[in-house]
């Protein structure tokens, strides 16, 4: 209800009160969606861009952005592993092989500004986030937080749940042919011409680079609350 209910709820208002400019905030997950959650966020992308032809003669421009997973946000993988900490529990990972995109909240609210600024109507922006394994994150907490307190931090392997990826995509392999590349981030633009053969982009957490431990020590110091109390 909220994902699709509530988004055309925003569209219908922000025509009728002629927004300017429309970003709706999307995520991976709404890519080859593999539960309910995803399929609704896609569709909720769907409602948004269709926005864009059936205003009428309203000035409303509406676009979306993919996010990955915003670090230290509420209900974040940080915000669980803090509290099974301190609650002196065994940390939990699902799968050892598990990547995901990651991003600060400070870069997920600048993607939205950017977003906002280069709007035409019917885009999709997708930011170059950081890729990590969600295995590395965890023993890099586990390592520096055991130093710290002079205990060692276990890991359990729970298994992933019930339509959960092993990988995340931003892009389909149809938009893979026809996104843009403008620096700081990906843009499928509507009407897009698609590319010639083999100049498609991957953009997938599987078959990016990841982050190294250096890497998401830097990161986590860079998050405030976590960093500032877990690692030094």
């Amino acid at each position: 209800k909220t994902n699709v209910l509530g988004t055309q709820n925003a569209i219908d208002c922000a025509i009728d009160n002629e927004v300017d400019r429309f970003i709706m905030i999307s995520t991976d997950k709404a890519v080859n969606p593999t539960n309910v959650m995803g399929t609704t966020k896609l569709l909720a992308e769907r409602l948004t861009l269709a926005a864009n032809y059936h205003k009428g003669h309203r000035r409303s421009k509406f676009s979306v952005v993919r996010f990955g997973n915003v670090l230290n946000s509420r209900g974040s993988l940080l915000t669980t592993l803090k509290q099974q900490i301190e609650r002196g529990e065994d940390v939990t990972l699902t799968h050892k092989d598990m990547t995901r995109f990651v991003m600060s909240i400070e870069e997920a609210v600048s993607l939205v500004l950017s977003a906002g600024a280069r709007c035409e109507g019917g885009e999709v922006f997708i930011l170059k986030m950081d890729v990590l394994r969600i295995a590395d994150l965890i023993r890099v907490i586990a390592e520096d937080l055991g130093a710290k307190c002079g205990r060692k931090v276990k890991t359990k392997t729970i298994g992933i749940r019930p339509g959960e990826k092993l990988y995340e995509e931003l892009l389909t392999e149809d938009e893979s042919q026809l996104v843009k590349d403008i620096g700081d981030m990906y843009v499928l633009r509507p009407g897009a011409t698609p590319k010639a053969r083999g100049k498609k982009v991957v953009y997938n957490s599987q078959e990016c680079t990841f982050m190294t431990d250096a890497q998401i020590r830097k990161k986590l110091k860079e998050l405030g609350d976590l960093a500032d109390r877990y690692i030094d």
